[in-house]
């Protein structure tokens, strides 16, 4: 009877969501090669336990609709309230990076209807209000934004606040455009950053709308405040100490603090390195370069070089109200 119970708990409970931590090639009998990137969505559909211990997993990759077994090591578990507003970010990469930031998630979420803010359509600013968050279609778990198109970008948009059929909300005809997490942008806090100000696909880099279930949604736009200038913002700043952060070894999504960032002595090219104190003891690092002390270790096997683009911030929750824009 406790079997039967406890299948029934499984099959009541939500399917769990992941995140990709590493590319991976996955080989299937049936259609050869797979590719699974760093950044996918997955569904859990069944767990492979040995010994008690779940080791791989049965998911279902949301960006491509594959079904795949990938070993429990190399997916990061993600809260069921942030699997919606993470779905429909079209670039795996994107993805990852607004999942290191659990606040800036929690204050999209509360973001109340009717604030103020602005667009970027073909590299010119418009303003704009927030007037819809939610799924576009119904048995959709994907979280969009609909922003209400305002003064000169008035008639810009695509659609009078319908999706498909469907009124989300309403105003004037081609007014409304629907947007994905990453490309809405809060008023500036203290604790954002200008990367976090700017999204990357702020630059001028075209992106082609997502095929399937969003097509039709104006993905090339960001959102930006209205005290933002049109000029983009300066490159970020290194990692600072103590900085937490995560990176992929041996497929293995490990984690640790920054010790050291910036140029290795003697080498004129490379681009940056982080020197890092492990959370677990994996490395075989003591600390220097090139017979230059970069930082202090408690044991080489905790010591860590790599350079600074493999590694990804994780950033802690603010202890400020997350409804503070």
């Amino acid at each position: 009877m406790s079997g039967v119970t406890r299948n029934q708990s499984r099959r009541r409970r939500p399917p769990k969501m992941f995140l990709v931590a590493s590319d991976m090639k996955i080989q299937d009998h049936l259609d050869g090669t797979i590719r699974v990137l760093r950044g996918y969505l997955c569904q859990e559909q069944e767990s492979l336990e040995k010994n008690g211990k779940v080791e791989q997993l049965w998911v279902k990759v949301l960006d491509n609709g594959g079904m795949v077994k990938i070993d429990r090591r190399v997916l990061i578990e993600i809260p069921p309230d942030q699997a919606g507003l993470l779905e429909p970010v079209p670039e795996p990469e994107a993805r990852l990076k607004l999942f290191s930031k659990p606040h800036r998630l929690q204050r999209l979420a509360l973001l109340p209807l009717g604030s103020p803010v602005t667009v970027v359509i073909n590299q010119d600013l418009a303003e704009a209000e927030l007037r819809y968050r939610g799924p576009l279609t119904g048995g959709s778990s994907a979280v969009f934004f609909g922003v209400q198109l305002k003064g000169r970008a008035a008639g810009k948009g695509f659609s009078n606040g319908s999706y498909k059929g469907h009124q989300l909300f309403t105003c004037p005809e081609a007014c409304a455009l629907f947007v994905s997490a990453s490309q809405l942008t809060l008023r500036r806090s203290s604790h954002e950053t200008d990367a976090e100000r700017y999204p990357s696909h702020t630059a001028g880099v075209p992106h082609n709308p997502v095929a399937g279930p969003t097509a039709g949604v104006q993905q090339p736009v960001s959102v930006l405040p209205r005290t933002a200038e049109s000029v983009p913002g300066p490159a970020p700043p290194l990692l600072p100490q103590g900085q937490r952060v995560m990176f992929t070894q041996d497929e293995v999504t490990q984690t640790g603090k920054v010790a050291f960032c910036g140029a290795l002595p003697g080498r004129s090219s490379g681009g940056l390195h982080v020197g890092l104190i492990l959370d677990n003891p994996v490395g075989s690092w003591d600390g220097t370069y090139n017979n230059h002390k970069l930082c202090s270790l408690p044991s080489p096997h905790y010591g860590h070089l790599l350079p600074l683009s493999k590694v990804t911030p994780v950033e802690t929750r603010p202890q400020k109200s997350p409804l503070q824009l």
